[in-house]
């Protein structure tokens, strides 16, 4: 097939990117920014070395909803057709993965859309809409609506409601549009997915990459995201303390390769490699503990071993930190730090806020986090409380504890769970960001 594409355009692109375009990639669809490719038994997911019409497409769909974007350009939107800048290589799979979330939400192929939201106050599988515009009330953030005298259905949020596209509301303009109709069971689900659609859209929009993770706000997840992968995301989350610059800095430099590769050759590459507390040695260390572990079994194996006796997350986590030290005999005062000890206390213990963020990626799944194990339920996850946080949720009333430790981590997402008790780490990021740049 030939793209209808501007070739001009996309030899710049291929320019800018130092990347060669590709009319489709084999890899297909579903893998087109991000194809995957394994050494020993750990498989990465790393961006390519081509792209794609399919990644254009999302890197603009991407773009087109940033918040950021709409707002910098709202002037010229009303009166011009968009125009997108040029896309650079260190943000450009990040935005093609985002977009592409987003495509798959609005054509209505995200799996995730089928999980029940709305309830029918009904048994009835055949259903007379007889709806009008006053028979909606609205009451804790979300929307009651009377079909008809003998039928309701509840709890639509309102943002999705009230959320627009273009001209129009989705979540009010199907049902008009279906009003003196029959609603079977089936339209009722297609419908249930329509505002989880709106609902998920409204939170890659609050969330978008481009305005909350970039060059000019950095995060080390900005390095994980580019792989996709729980190894490498674990090292770049236990790294993650001190300066967000040096942070992301350090992890640049790591060739994440080395997980394939033999102790003497990691302990080679690595030898001029160190951070702060942990030496080289160090560095190497967890190199060699993930390397050994993959050729074993894997971080979400051992990780679920711990935590589901009791649904625990702490005991999912001392069991990795066992694992990891089994199989390499590693101690240091460095090491000891960034892998951190066994936890069997909350009340004066370290809050293992890296290792609490390292599953907030792998278990949420949004337009900040991965998602990459499903088996973890997102209700069970404790808060990663750093010194940001804790101070801004002190100063919110969210936290009453003075003491910086495991118990306040717990308790600030035990208040965070008043707002939301299936997935109270959503607040997480903004928690961090309001500290972090000092806004209260």
């Amino acid at each position: 097939r030939t793209p209808n594409l501007n070739l001009e355009i996309v030899a710049e692109i291929e320019k800018k990117l130092g990347l060669t375009f590709v009319s489709e990639k084999d890899t297909g669809e579903a893998e087109a920014s991000h194809p995957k490719g394994s050494f020993g038994s750990v498989t990465l997911v790393s961006p390519t070395n081509a792209f794609a019409p399919i990644d254009i497409l999302d890197y603009i769909y991407a773009v087109l909803h940033s918040h950021a974007y709409r707002e910098k350009y709202k002037e010229f939107l009303k009166i011009d057709f968009p125009r997108v800048a040029f896309p650079e290589i260190k943000t450009f799979w990040q935005l093609v993965e985002m977009g592409a979330k987003l495509r798959q939400i609005h054509l209505l192929e995200d799996e995730s859309l089928n999980e029940r939201i709305i309830e029918i106050d009904d048994g009835n599988p055949h259903i007379t809409n007889k709806l009008n515009q006053k028979d909606f009330i609205v009451a804790n953030e979300k929307v009651t609506l009377q079909i008809n005298p003998e039928v309701a259905i509840s709890n639509i949020p309102l943002i999705a409601w009230e959320f627009y596209i273009g001209g129009y509301q989705p979540a009010q303009k199907w049902l008009k549009d279906r009003v003196g109709r029959e609603l079977s069971r089936s339209d009722l689900k297609h419908y249930n997915r329509i505002i989880n659609a709106l609902v998920k859209t409204d939170q890659v929009l609050k969330c978008n990459a481009l305005g909350e993770i970039s060059l000019e706000r950095l995060d080390p997840i900005l390095v994980a995201y580019r792989y996709k992968d729980p190894s490498v995301s674990l090292i770049c989350a236990l790294f993650s303390y001190g300066n967000v610059k040096q942070i992301v800095k350090f992890l640049d430099s790591l060739d994440f390769s080395l997980l394939s590769k033999s102790d003497a050759e990691i302990q080679e590459a690595l030898k001029n490699h160190y951070y702060r507390f942990q030496t080289s040695e160090d560095v190497a260390a967890l190199f060699i503990a993930l390397k050994r572990l993959h050729e074993k079994t894997t971080l979400e194996e051992v990780f679920m071993s711990g935590y589901s006796a009791n649904n625990s997350t702490i005991e999912g986590i001392n069991a990795l930190i066992m694992m990891l030290r089994d199989l390499f005999a590693h101690t240091s005062k460095g090491y000891d730090f960034l892998t951190s000890k066994v936890t069997t206390k909350t009340k004066g213990a370290g809050a293992l806020k890296r290792w609490m963020m390292f599953l907030r990626w792998m278990v949420r799944d949004d337009a900040i986090d991965m998602g990459l194990w499903k088996g973890v339920n997102k209700g069970d996850l404790i808060m990663p409380l750093d010194t940001h946080t804790f101070k801004v949720s002190k100063k919110l009333g969210l936290l009453h504890r003075d003491t910086y430790d495991l118990q306040a981590a717990i308790e600030l997402t035990q208040a965070l769970k008043k707002f939301d008790k299936n997935d109270p780490l959503k607040y997480d990021f903004a928690l961090y960001r309001i500290g972090q740049e000092k806004i209260i």
